[in-house]
């Protein structure tokens, strides 16, 4: 429920800048996420099965035993109505496609190719059967390409054991591929399967640059399963890998969609949004048939508008990830002497952080000021800084 290992970078900061501040001394960082954006929303979404088979029964047993009779009534009656119509209940791409273009954002869907043996006499393996399909299925193939091509991210949902191999990883990585006509940059493990550090050495070896796998699965919860909101490069046996962790936060069936399930995104979401984290949210796409899943889209829409109101950058996982390594790569060195703060910083945004009795002076004329703002302790500034990166001078005053 709290990410302990930002709520201890965050008291270290903060005596950093105590100690600045006492010393009459500038602090200058860079921002976490672009124009200094409060936190960031991760949108995601895992194709499991892009049809209606089994679950017919199940859903159609479930809600008998609950004593929810029109609903198990409704899963009886739509096998039926489904096929003599040739309706697909789990086709919501359109939907989603609509839901996110109105609300002015895009997300990333992972992709699955399960080849998991099935057995009759074990339930549990029933699964894998319903969730094959090909990506090479003509409307399968369509639909990823029709994604893509109007700004949505195709990703790999890595199959049940693929987590083990790096051998398999790479022939899904390939196949998918083939199909996108472009490189797919990252991939969620199907059922949140993780062997660390090895599958993240699997997924680096295979040429991935980012994995969203890291969340707690269904029944387990919601919130930070290795204490960080942020994402981060592990480091194996003294190395820190290219492959890129973006916490999972939110899957959709760990929550119910319902006034409690709000209270508990609510108290995650108010988490990420202390320490400037960032929100991975899945929703499977078969959430998106109200008739099957009420109130799941509704929930879904509500937490991103939700975080609009509260300044969150809301994007799909690989501006995430670009966003990230491009933030480490740029440098910054600033000296301060004699009132003047000389600043050399490859980042585009930096935030500066003064006396309180003090105000800032820019001298460089590349230099705007998007926001300042104060508290009992500091002043704080962010600026923008245009064109090639270069030599800014800026002045404190007072």
């Amino acid at each position: 429920k709290i990410p302990v290992v930002d709520l201890c970078e965050k008291m270290l900061f903060d005596s950093i800048v105590f100690a600045c501040l006492k010393l009459d001394t500038p602090l200058v960082h860079k921002v976490f996420w672009p124009y200094d954006k409060k936190f960031a929303v991760c949108l995601t979404h895992d194709v499991d099965e892009i049809r209606k088979t089994y679950q017919y029964f199940t859903h159609f047993m479930k809600h008998l035993f609950k004593r929810e009779f029109s609903r198990a009534w409704y899963h009886l009656k739509s096998f039926f109505a489904d096929k003599i119509f040739k309706r697909n209940p789990y086709w919501t791409f359109d939907e989603i496609m609509k839901i996110e273009g109105e609300l002015g954002v895009r997300s990333t869907f992972f992709f699955l190719k399960e080849t998991a043996k099935v057995d009759i006499f074990r339930p549990s393996t029933w699964h894998h059967y319903a969730r094959r399909y090909d990506f090479k299925d003509p409307k399968v193939a369509n639909i990823i390409r029709r994604l893509a091509l109007n700004g949505w991210e195709i990703g790999l949902h890595g199959s049940y054991f693929s987590y083990l191999s790096a051998d398999k990883l790479k022939e899904e990585k390939k196949d998918l591929e083939d199909v996108l006509g472009n490189k797919v940059y990252g991939i969620r493990q199907h059922h949140l399967n993780l062997k660390v550090p090895d599958t993240w050495i699997y997924q680096e070896m295979v040429g991935f640059e980012y994995d969203t796998s890291l969340g707690f699965k269904g029944g387990e919860g919601i919130g930070f399963k290795f204490g960080t909101s942020f994402p981060f490069y592990p480091n194996v046996h003294g190395r820190d890998l290219t492959l890129l962790e973006i916490p999972l936060t939110i899957m959709d069936i760990c929550i119910t969609p319902n006034e409690e399930g709000w209270k508990m995104c609510m108290r995650v979401i108010n988490e990420i949004e202390k320490y400037g984290g960032v929100l991975t949210l899945l929703w499977h796409h078969t959430v998106f048939n109200d008739r099957e899943y009420p109130g799941w889209t509704d929930m879904y829409k509500k937490i991103i508008e939700f975080c609009k109101k509260r300044n969150a950058w809301i994007t799909n996982a690989h501006e995430i990830a670009q966003w990230w390594k491009l933030r480490l790569q740029k440098s910054i060195e600033y000296e301060y002497r004699d009132s003047i703060l000389k600043i050399n910083s490859k980042a585009k945004f930096i935030k500066i952080y003064y006396p309180k009795n003090k105000r800032i002076k820019i001298l460089s004329p590349n230099v705007r000021i998007l926001k300042k703002e104060a508290n009992e302790k500091a002043n704080s500034a962010v600026v923008s800084i245009e064109g090639k990166p270069s030599e800014i001078l800026i002045k404190v005053v007072g």
